[in-house]
């Protein structure tokens, strides 16, 4: 940790995630997967795919080795990548500044809510915080206009103390076209 970001203090702390390659246990997957926050449906769809067509036992989930690059697409295995390195790479979190403009960034899924809180500090943006959360069962049959509100104002309530205290107004970021 330093005076502008939270930095990983060694390459062992992401070890896990750093591991998990082409050639990988599904242990390792489901933890690498957790550790992201990546919809654990897409994964699980893709083995469940192969376990029907016979490429794996149906006790894949125990200790088997696995080859990523037969499960997933070549894109979905390439953006996977992207992301790992994405979170292994420095700085991950910057410290608030209440001086600095704040964007909020919120998307909404068919099952989940997140957003990025993030600052404008000359050229960069770096983010502050970020969270996502599971839809209720009710939720679940919003609209999905109605999810991207509901995802605006989740995201307010979750950093209302921060956003308060800007000296800037703050901007929010959605790529939902009737919302804009």
């Amino acid at each position: 940790m330093t005076s502008h970001s939270l930095l990983p203090s060694r390459d062992e702390v992401f070890k896990e995630i750093k591991d998990v390659g082409e050639d990988a246990a599904i242990t390792s997957l489901h933890l690498c997967q957790g550790d992201m926050d990546l919809p654990p449906l897409y994964f699980h769809a893709c083995l469940e795919e192969q376990v029907r067509e016979e490429k794996l036992p149906p006790h894949h989930a125990c200790d088997h080795h696995i080859k990523l690059e037969g499960l997933l697409p070549p894109e979905a295995l390439s953006k996977f990548q992207l992301l790992k390195a994405a979170f292994t790479t420095n700085p991950i979190l910057s410290h608030f500044n209440p001086y600095l403009p704040a964007i909020v960034e919120t998307e909404a899924s068919d099952y989940a809510l997140g957003a990025v809180q993030s600052q404008v500090n000359g050229s960069e943006k770096p983010a502050i915080s970020f969270d996502s959360g599971k839809l209720l069962p009710a939720e679940l049959n919003y609209e999905i206009h109605d999810r991207e509100i509901l995802g605006i104002v989740w995201a307010l309530k979750h950093w209302r103390a921060f956003l308060l205290s800007l000296s800037h107004s703050f901007e929010f970021l959605t790529d939902h076209s009737s919302l804009k």
